[in-house]
């Protein structure tokens, strides 16, 4: 399903930008550009970075940046953008970005799998992180769909671990953004 979502017309790579905010109004532009989701939804990613702190950098030097479905997602869609240099989302370098909206909290678990899938592969990881060729990049998104579902489960299990941590923490007036951190790390790395 990635597959389906990273095109031509949604990955640009050898991007020059300064900030993590400029990272986002581009690949989330891409989106926009194609109507999958209304320019709201960039400043809906945006303050979610602002209320929780850097954990959309998934591993390091890829953040996979997400907004709210009610912020104007039109339909499930999805951009990658490769950067020359890096730009720092709160001391976290990120070379590489994937833009992803959903239209709502359910629809999009399928795919969330097979990310996990990808962020478990190292030469993915590799090609993203030294500015891989864009045929060698397509080429894994276009095999890995196949091949990655398996190793993908166990990502999978460790998301859906993490955010029932979370909503368990934010429950409790006792619950703090360190604390939150732990725990989902707790979850993620167990």
């Amino acid at each position: 399903m990635i597959r389906d979502l990273i095109t031509d017309k949604t990955y640009l790579d050898d991007i020059v930008c300064n900030s993590w905010e400029e990272l986002v109004d581009i690949g989330a532009g891409l989106l926009v550009s194609q109507g999958s989701v209304e320019p709201a939804f960039i400043q809906s990613i945006k303050d979610t970075v602002k209320e929780f702190g850097p954990y959309m950098v998934v591993v390091d030097d890829l953040a996979f940046f997400h907004g709210r479905p009610e912020a104007g997602v039109r339909e499930l869609s999805m951009s990658l953008v490769l950067l020359r240099e890096p730009v720092y989302l709160e001391g976290k370098r990120i070379l590489a970005a994937i833009v992803f909206a959903a239209t709502d909290n359910k629809s999009h678990l399928e795919i969330m799998r097979e990310l996990g899938g990808f962020l478990q592969d190292e030469e993915f990881l590799s090609l993203l992180r030294s500015h891989g060729a864009k045929s060698a990049i397509m080429n894994k998104i276009q095999e890995g769909a196949k091949t990655l579902r398996v190793r993908a489960n166990s990502i999978w299990v460790a998301i859906r671990k993490s955010a029932a941590m979370w909503f368990s923490c934010m429950s409790h007036a006792s619950c703090t953004r360190p604390l939150m951190i732990r725990l989902i790390q707790a979850a993620m790395f167990e």
